[in-house]
């Protein structure tokens, strides 16, 4: 398996850099890894995959692109309509057997998908049949006098 996430190679995962200002070492944030102190894994995040995890529909098993085999659980709460998920929570298959661990791992939806063994079907999101109406039978929403 190929890993998503590897040791940054500048500040090989410290998140620092020594600079030398004149005759003075001094510490900084380095820049090639904005002080997370890992950068993307060779051939990551797509792995030449033309699917990514957020086109993907939760309890669908798939194969990532690292050659993980995993169950998407759910997707991170979008704050608008028709936005990207940014992290994607997956239930790793382990080893031969492949059993569900039931522990939430949260990925990064633009990681690529290999196949997708289990497809769900794909459900319209434009549409607005499951927005909020008026319900003529609840007397709570009903207008003032009217009857049924």
């Amino acid at each position: 398996m190929i890993p998503v996430y590897v040791p940054c190679s500048a500040c090989r995962g410290s998140c620092h850099v020594a600079v030398k200002i004149a005759n003075f070492w001094d510490t900084r944030r380095c820049a090639r890894c904005d002080g997370l102190g890992r950068q993307w894994a060779p051939g990551a995040p797509a792995y030449g995959c033309t699917i990514t995890l957020a086109d993907r529909e939760p309890g669908e098993l798939v194969t990532l692109g690292n050659g993980q085999r995993a169950k998407i659980l759910w997707h991170m709460r979008r704050k608008a309509k028709k936005v990207i998920p940014e992290t994607t929570f997956l239930d790793i298959l382990d080893g031969f057997f492949e059993t569900e661990t039931f522990a939430p791992v949260p990925y990064p939806s633009c990681i690529g998908v290999s196949s997708v063994d289990q497809a769900r079907a794909v459900v319209d999101r434009e549409a607005h049949d499951r927005d909020r109406a008026e319900d003529p039978n609840d007397p709570m929403q009903r207008r003032a006098g009217a009857l049924l």
